[in-house]
């Protein structure tokens, strides 16, 4: 962009201001990508110690202030329904909070929510090229494999960190072992990045870009199987099956000389898994791999997800609090009735009313729309947003079970990642420009 271009763009108050171009706003999405996983500072909190869990801070909570007041500084956001959307279904969880008697921590919670949504908002200000995309999506694969390590050597070499949210009890009274939970000691959170980088990974830079190696394709899958084993979640099946049957279908669909290759990379995953899960049965704990099984009831003592106490929770969480215009408060379900909800769209109902959920779904049907409608010439365009289509089926399937989009060490990658896919465009410069 010219500096009489970029000078007519910004505002007039900011024409004196230092020029801060759209190539170092997508090295800040880089910077972001790099630490998102990375970031988790423990706090002194009421349980007061690290290994017995603690609050944490979070790069969203150090960086989103700045990034939402770098976005302003830009001034030049997309004409988008996805963002339209977005900002309304944030504005609802602050509608909501007249309902809170807390204010003081009811508003820091209503803060991080925003600031988990506003590295998507800053990715969503730019044009991206496809070779702005594969930079991303590199700096990402392994800033989310140091996170994961991270996430692993915690659970070897510490243990449980919230020992109550990472117990997984043995059958006939035998104990119980425990899961992994990554930084945060929470199980559900770890297996959301392990899951959300390994698809990314493999919907995106491996399928849209075909620009993964052999090596990291290996890592990526082994990450994933063993990681998968460890956390015992049943939601990340879900996640998977569902992101790499619409991958496929989608990609499928926008490219058709891509359909055979689909299917020959679809099968070549399912046998690289195959292939791992021998070992990782091997060199997993006997106690957790019998516990892991039994939950994804291939054992004799069944707790599937069939017979999860999710479904009595839901109906009890209805008959307690019906439904509100405004929704009862961001965050209040837990306080008020001592359930977990551990389903995104009832619980934005719940605690963001009829609207906040109405302006959620607005914001991820937009995004599919705008990702399947893509009519790009450049197939590689066409390809990577059909693939980020698949992805985001996978995270819309989650949702059924768990709150991953409260989750602030992986949604906001993901949310990035869409970002990116939603203005991505021809690749007819090196650079990334408005």
């Amino acid at each position: 962009m010219s500096a009489t271009g970029l000078d007519i763009a910004l505002p007039r108050h900011a024409r004196s201001l230092p020029r801060f171009d759209a190539w170092s706003a997508s090295s800040i999405v880089c910077f972001c990508l790099a630490l998102i996983p990375i970031v988790a500072i423990p706090l002194p909190g009421a349980s007061a110690g690290f290994a017995t869990g603690a609050d944490h801070l979070s790069f969203v909570d150090l960086f989103g202030l700045p990034l939402l007041l770098l976005l302003l500084y830009r001034a030049r956001l997309p004409d988008s329904m996805s963002l339209l959307f977005a900002l309304s279904f944030l504005a609802c969880a602050w509608i909501s909070m007249v309902n809170v008697g807390d204010l003081g921590r009811a508003t820091l919670r209503v803060l991080r929510l925003c600031f988990i949504y506003s590295p998507f908002l800053l990715a969503l200000s730019l044009q991206w090229t496809v070779q702005g995309a594969e930079r991303a999506l590199r700096v990402f694969w392994w800033s989310g494999l140091i996170g994961i390590v991270i996430g692993f050597l915690i659970y070897w070499f510490i243990g449980a960190v919230r020992e109550q949210q990472q117990a997984l009890f043995l059958k006939n009274g035998l104990g119980y072992v425990f899961r992994a939970g990554g930084q945060l000691g929470n199980s559900g959170g770890f297996s959301h990045l392990i899951t959300s980088w390994a698809m990314i990974a493999l919907s995106l830079y491996w399928i849209g870009l075909r620009r993964l190696s052999a090596a990291q394709i290996a890592v990526t899958l082994a990450v994933l199987v063993y990681g998968v084993v460890i956390t015992a979640s049943r939601n990340s099946l879900l996640q998977i099956g569902l992101a790499l049957m619409f991958t496929t279908l989608f990609v499928a669909r926008s490219h058709r000389r891509s359909a055979g290759q689909m299917l020959v990379t679809v099968a070549l995953v399912i046998s690289l898994v195959a292939l791992l899960l021998p070992l990782i049965a091997v060199i997993t704990d006997s106690e957790v791999l019998r516990a892991t099984m039994s939950r994804f009831g291939l054992g004799d003592d069944d707790r599937s997800i069939a017979h999860s106490i999710r479904f009595q929770n839901w109906a009890g969480l209805l008959d307690q609090l019906g439904w509100n215009l405004l929704g009862i408060g961001y965050k209040q379900t837990l306080a008020l009735t001592g359930l977990n909800v551990d389903n995104a769209y009832l619980r934005i109902f719940l605690e963001l009313g009829v609207a906040g959920l109405t302006f959620f779904l607005l914001l991820w049907g937009s995004i599919q729309l705008q990702l399947l409608g893509s009519r790009s010439p450049d197939a590689m365009v066409r390809r990577y947003k059909a693939a980020a289509a698949g992805l985001a089926m996978g995270e819309l399937g989650r949702m059924f079970f768990s709150d991953t989009f409260t989750m602030y060490l992986s949604t906001p990658s993901v949310m990035v990642m869409l970002a990116i896919a939603l203005r991505l465009r021809s690749s007819d410069t090196g650079d990334v420009r408005r």
